[in-house]
C-alpha cells in the first residue's frame, strides 16, 4: 500500500524504534514532529566520499576531503598570544594527520564521544607531520556509502547526524511506497523521478547526479503545492462573471492600438491628453492591459511592479479615473499618511484639466466644490467634523475617488458603488488588511502595485493568481543615480557635495537606522545625526528632522517645508522610504548603510535622481569588519541602479522565505526549490496543473483531484486554502 503525505503528517515520529523522550524533544526543536516532517528534513549537504583522497597520496597545498577515525584529542591550551588551541589527530588507515583548532575550545566537547569525522582543508605540513588549520568539520559517526547525507542541527541537541540518518532509513523502510500525483507517462516524458525514488536519494543517493535528479522531482511537488491553491483562484475570478464592466470606445482594440493613447474618450483620455509629458511605451502597455482587463466581465485582478520612478501613479490614476468614468466609485490606499497625500497632490496635479476641483482649506477644514470628479482624501489627522462630512459624501456616492491610508478599511467607511481599488506597496499592508479593503466591494477590480521589484519567478509564484505588467523603463527626465561606499575616513567628501548641492538651491536626505541612541546596537540615531552634524560638517544649513514617532500633521508640515526649500537637508528615518517626490533632492546620505537590505536601500536611493539633475547616494559605513553579505549588498548598489537586477542578487543572498499566507504549520513553503534559479521547473509546474485544471476545473471530478487538495492541506492553513474545498 502507498502511502500519501497526508497519512505521514498523521503519524508522530515517537512511533520509530529506540527513540528516548530526550530525543524526541530534540527532535521537535528542530521542527520535526512527525514522520513527514522527518523525510522533508533535507541534507543541509553531502560528504561525496569518491572525492575523498587518502592522506598519503595528498599534495601539499591542496585542499582535499579526509574522512577517518578520531585518534586523540587534547584539552584546550593556552599559546603565548592566550589563543585556546585544540588538536585533533585523525587517521585514514594510510596516514596521520593532526587537525589544530584556533578559539575553537568547544571542539574537545564536540568530537570526544565522536568515532569517524570528515574533514575538509588545505593540507599543510608543521614539524614533518601532515597538518591542517581550522578545517570544515562534519560529524558522520561509522556510516558508510560513497555519499553521506549531512543534516541540520543544534548545538545544543543530542541528535548525532547518524541517528537522524537512522530514524531517517527506518521511515523510509516502513513507508515502503508513497503516492504519486505524477503518472509513469509524465514522469518518463519530463526525466522525472518517482516520488519514491526522489525520497529515497535526496537521503541516500548512489551518486551526486541522483541528489540533483531527487531535489528537481521534489522541488517540483514543493511548486505544485504552492501554486494550485493560487491557480485555482484564478480561475474562479475569471469564471465568476460577477464584476464592475467598464465601457471605452473600442474597447477590443485597445491592446492592438498602436497609438498613444490620446485618442480616447472620455476621462481617461483627457487626463492622458492633459500631461505635460508623453508616456512611456511601457506605461501605454500596462494601461492598455488594465482597460482591457477592466472591460471584462469579471474583476481584474493584476500586480504591476516598476523600478523607482518608472510612473507607476500615472498608471494608477488612469486605473482609478477609468472606473469613475463609468459612473463608479475608486479608490487608492497608501501605507503611509505622508506617500497618502503625495498621491493626492499628485492626482490633483496631473488632473488639472479634468474640471477637477482641489480641496480649499480653511481652519482646517475641507470642503468639496462642485466638479466633473470629485476627490477626497482621508487619513487619520482628519478632524471628526471633516471625517464625518467625507464619509457621508463617500456613502451617498458624492465622491468618485478616495485617496487614503489604513483609514480607508475602517468600518465606518462604507462606499456606494465601489468598482476600482488600487493598493500601493502592497507589501507594506497585512493579508487582513488588503482583505478588508476588498470588502468594501462585491468584487472590485484590483490593482496592486510594488517599486520594489520582485524576479519573475518568485513573482509568479507569490502573485500566481495575479496578472503582471512590469514598467520597465523610466520617463525621460530621469537620470541614473551616482552611488558610493564611504567609510568614515572619507566621510568629510559626502558632507562637502551635501553642502554644494544645497548652494546650488538642491536639497538632501540624510537617513539613519534609529531615532534614538541605543545601548544595544551601535548605529546612527536621527537625534544623534542632528547634533552631530549641525555642530559639525552642516553647521549654519538649515535642516528639518522626520521620523515615524512625530505626529501626523507634524510630519506633513516638515515635508512640506523641505519640499518648499525652507529646510535644504532632511534627516530622517525610513518614513520617506516610497513614494516621495522632490525634484530637487539631489542627494541622499545612508548612515549605516550595512544595516539595510538591498530592497531598502535601492528605495531610498530612488528618492533622489527624479529630474534631470545630477544626483548622488552615499552608503556610508564604520570603519569595522564586514561580513559578506553586506558587502555583496553594498557592492551591488555601487554597481547597479536596476531594481530588478538588485532584487534578483537580493533573493540570491537571503533566499525566498516563507510565501504564502501569514501561518504556516510548523512547515516552510520551499525547502528545495530555489527562486530565481528554478524558473523553467515553475514554468513546467504551472503548465502541468493548468492542463489538471482544463480539464477538472474544480478538482473534484476524480480521485486524483481530491488527493492533490488534501496534500496542499496539508502544508497551508486552513486560511490559505480554505477556498480550495468551495465551489
Amino acid at each position: 500500500m502507498s502511502r500519501t503525505l497526508s497519512q505521514l503528517a498523521s503519524i508522530k515520529v515517537d512511533a520509530l524504534s529506540g527513540l528516548t523522550p530526550s530525543k524526541a524533544k530534540s527532535l521537535n526543536e528542530l521542527g520535526i514532529e512527525s514522520v513527514l516532517d522527518l523525510l522533508t528534513f533535507y541534507p543541509r549537504r553531502y560528504v561525496d566520499r569518491s572525492r575523498q583522497i587518502l592522506l598519503r597520496d595528498a599534495k601539499l597545498g591542496q585542499d582535499i576531503l579526509v574522512v577517518g577515525d578520531i585518534v586523540k584529542i587534547s584539552d584546550p591550551r593556552r599559546t603565548n598570544s592566550k589563543k585556546a588551541v585544540v588538536d585533533v589527530l585523525i587517521s585514514d588507515g594510510s596516514s596521520r594527520l593532526f587537525c589544530t583548532f584556533f578559539n575553537q575550545p568547544w571542539r574537545k566537547k564536540q568530537l570526544e564521544n565522536e568515532s569517524q569525522v570528515a574533514v575538509f582543508g588545505k593540507l599543510t605540513s608543521f614539524g614533518g607531520k601532515l597538518n591542517m588549520v581550522n578545517p570544515v568539520v562534519d560529524l558522520i559517526g561509522n556510516q558508510t556509502g560513497k555519499i553521506i547525507a549531512l543534516y541540520p542541527s543544534s548545538e545544543k541537541s543530542n541528535l548525532t547526524n547518524l541517528m537522524v540518518s537512522n530514524l531517517i532509513a527506518e521511515a523510509l523502510d516502513r513507508s515502503k511506497e508513497f503516492l504519486d500525483p505524477l503518472n509513469a507517462k509524465y514522469l518518463l516524458k519530463n526525466n522525472l523521478l518517482t516520488r519514491t525514488d526522489a525520497l529515497r536519494n535526496i537521503h541516500f543517493p548512489e551518486t551526486i547526479d541522483m541528489v540533483k535528479k531527487a531535489r528537481e522531482r521534489l522541488a517540483f511537488d514543493e511548486l505544485m503545492r504552492m501554486q494550485l491553491p493560487l491557480l485555482l483562484k484564478k480561475r474562479r475570478i475569471q469564471n465568476s462573471n460577477r464584476g464592475y464592466r467598464c465601457e471605452f470606445e473600442s474597447s477590443d482594440n485597445i491592446l492592438k492600438s498602436k497609438g498613444s493613447l490620446k485618442d480616447l474618450k472620455g476621462t481617461v483620455g483627457n487626463f492622458i491628453r492633459s500631461l505635460p509629458f508623453d508616456l512611456t511605451e511601457s506605461q501605454i502597455r500596462v494601461i492598455k492591459e488594465i482597460l482591457v482587463d477592466m472591460s471584462k466581465p469579471y474583476p481584474m485582478h493584476r500586480l504591476v511592479q516598476g523600478d523607482v520612478g518608472s510612473g507607476k501613479t500615472v498608471v494608477a490614476v488612469c486605473c482609478l479615473i477609468a472606473a469613475t468614468q463609468n459612473g463608479y466609485q475608486s479608490a487608492l490606499m497608501a501605507p503611509t499618511e505622508v506617500l497618502a497625500e503625495q498621491h493626492y497632490l499628485n492626482l490633483l496635479n496631473m488632473a488639472n484639466n479634468l474640471s477637477t476641483k482641489s480641496l480649499k482649506t480653511t481652519e482646517s477644514e475641507m470642503f468639496f466644490a462642485d466638479s466633473d470628479l470629485k476627490i477626497a482624501l482621508l487619513t487619520g489627522k482628519l478632524t471628526k467634523k471633516h471625517r464625518d462630512l467625507v464619509l457621508e459624501k463617500i456613502k451617498s456616492g458624492d465622491i468618485d475617488l478616495v485617496i487614503g491610508t489604513h483609514s480607508l478599511i475602517f468600518e465606518g467607511v462604507i462606499f456606494k458603488n465601489l468598482a476600482a481599488i488600487v493598493i500601493d506597496e502592497q507589501h507594506r499592508f497585512g493579508v487582513e488588511q488588503r482583505s478588508l479593503l476588498l470588502s468594501k466591494s462585491n468584487h472590485p477590480h484590483t490593482l496592486t502595485m510594488t517599486a520594489t521589484p520582485i524576479p519573475r519567478s518568485a513573482a509568479m509564484t507569490v502573485f500566481g493568481d495575479l496578472d503582471q505588467s512590469i514598467l520597465s523603463e523610466l520617463p525621460k527626465g530621469r537620470t541614473d543615480v551616482k552611488t558610493f561606499w564611504v567609510t568614515d575616513s572619507d566621510q568629510a567628501q559626502v558632507w562637502k557635495k551635501v553642502i554644494d548641492e544645497t548652494e546650488k538651491g538642491n536639497r538632501a536626505y540624510v537617513v539613519c537606522p534609529l531615532i534614538e541612541e541605543s545601548e544595544k546596537i551601535s548605529v546612527a540615531s536621527v537625534n544623534q545625526a542632528v547634533e552631530e552634524l549641525l555642530d559639525g560638517p552642516l553647521k549654519g544649513i538649515k535642516v528639518g528632522v522626520l521620523h515615524g514617532q512625530l505626529p501626523a500633521s507634524e510630519k506633513l508640515q516638515i515635508f512640506d517645508d523641505f519640499l518648499k526649500g525652507v529646510f535644504k537637508v532632511l534627516i530622517s528615518t525610513t518614513v520617506i522610504e516610497v513614494g516621495v517626490d522632490v525634484k530637487d533632492a539631489t542627494v541622499m546620505v545612508i548612515m549605516d548603510a550595512d544595516r539595510f537590505g538591498i530592497a531598502q536601500l535601492h528605495q531610498l536611493r530612488g528618492r533622489v535622481g527624479r529630474s534631470d539633475k545630477e544626483s548622488y547616494c552615499y552608503l556610508l559605513t564604520k570603519d569595522r569588519l564586514l561580513n559578506d553579505t553586506a558587502v555583496s549588498r553594498l557592492k551591488a548598489l555601487v554597481d547597479s541602479n536596476d531594481g530588478f537586477k538588485l532584487s534578483e542578487i537580493d533573493f540570491a543572498l537571503r533566499g525566498f522565505g516563507t510565501l504564502m499566507g501569514t501561518k504556516q504549520k510548523g512547515r516552510s513553503d520551499l525547502k528545495l526549490a530555489k527562486l530565481p534559479q528554478d524558473e523553467k521547473l515553475l514554468i513546467r509546474v504551472k503548465a502541468f496543473l493548468e492542463d489538471i485544471l482544463l480539464n477538472d476545473p474544480e478538482l473534484k471530478d476524480s480521485d486524483f483531484g481530491v488527493f492533490l487538495k488534501n496534500e496542499v492541506a496539508v502544508f497551508y492553513t486552513d486560511e490559505d486554502t480554505d477556498f480550495l474545498f468551495k465551489s
